[in-house]
C-alpha cells in the first residue's frame, strides 16, 4: 500500500492503513489486559494472605508474652509468700 498524496502534495495514510493499524492495537489490548487483571487480582489476595500471616504471628507472639507474664508472676507470688514480703524489692 503507498501513501496518497494530498492536495498540496504531501504523503498521507490511507483509510485502510489507519483501520490496520488500530485493528493491531486492539488486538494487543486484547491480548494484554486479562494478565494485567489477574494480576491486580493475584495482588490482593497476596495482600490479604500476608495480613493473615502476620495476624497469626502477633496472635503467637502474644501468648508467649502472657504464658511468660503468667510463670513470671506465678514465680514472684511463690517467692513472696515463701521469703516474705518484706525481703523482696
Amino acid at each position: 500500500m503507498g501513501f496518497a498524496l494530498t492536495k498540496l502534495g504531501r504523503a498521507a495514510f490511507t483509510l485502510v492503513e489507519i483501520m490496520i493499524v488500530v485493528a493491531v492495537i486492539v488486538v494487543l489490548a486484547a491480548m494484554t489486559i486479562p494478565g494485567i487483571l489477574r494480576t491486580g487480582k493475584h495482588r490482593k489476595s497476596t495482600e490479604i494472605l500476608n495480613g493473615l500471616r502476620l495476624r497469626g504471628r502477633k496472635k503467637d507472639a502474644m501468648k508467649r508474652q502472657a504464658a511468660r507474664d503468667l510463670r513470671d508472676f506465678e514465680t514472684r507470688s511463690v517467692r513472696q509468700y515463701a521469703v516474705g514480703p518484706s525481703v523482696l524489692p
